[in-house]
């Protein structure tokens, strides 16, 4: 059995991809957020894992800023989304531009994920697409706002 290539990853693209422009030396990545699937301690050598692979992060809710706005921008992998869609996306924040701001204030470097359903019934998440936005945007706290998902 094959396993599928993540939605995160650059290799389940057939074509060419864009990345974002973020500041070289100039960020504050995220270290306790993202959970690598290579991070596993008990990955045995030699053991073909059947699993597709996913990444654990926290996710956030988050409010689309209007088109004109400068300090909010998503570019979306398959078009823009119908607002009952938006409203079920969800970001995992990458990085930090490092300025001294409140984290309102303050520009994130995020991917954009959506739920789905994986092939054992489980709700999973796989990338929707990338962008940044200002803190104002995303919903810290709060039931639901904030939690670990997988992402496929």
């Amino acid at each position: 059995m094959s396993q599928a290539v993540p939605s995160w990853s650059w290799m389940g693209y057939k074509n060419a991809i864009d990345y974002l422009d973020m500041p070289f030396g100039g960020m504050d990545w995220t270290t306790d957020d993202i959970i690598s699937p290579w991070a596993r301690e008990n990955i045995s050598m030699g053991v073909r894992d059947t699993r597709p692979m996913s990444l654990k992060a926290i996710a956030r809710a988050f409010i689309v800023g209007a088109d004109h706005e400068t300090d909010f921008e998503i570019f979306y992998d398959m078009g823009n989304p119908a607002p009952a869609v938006e409203k079920t996306l969800r970001c995992v924040i990458l990085g930090t531009v490092r300025a001294k701001k409140v984290r309102e204030e303050a520009v994130h470097y995020v991917l954009v994920i959506r739920p789905i359903t994986s092939s054992e019934g489980e709700k999973v998440y796989e990338r929707a697409g990338v962008g940044h936005m200002a803190g104002r945007y995303i919903q810290w706290s709060g039931i639901d706002q904030a939690r670990m998902v997988a992402i496929q």
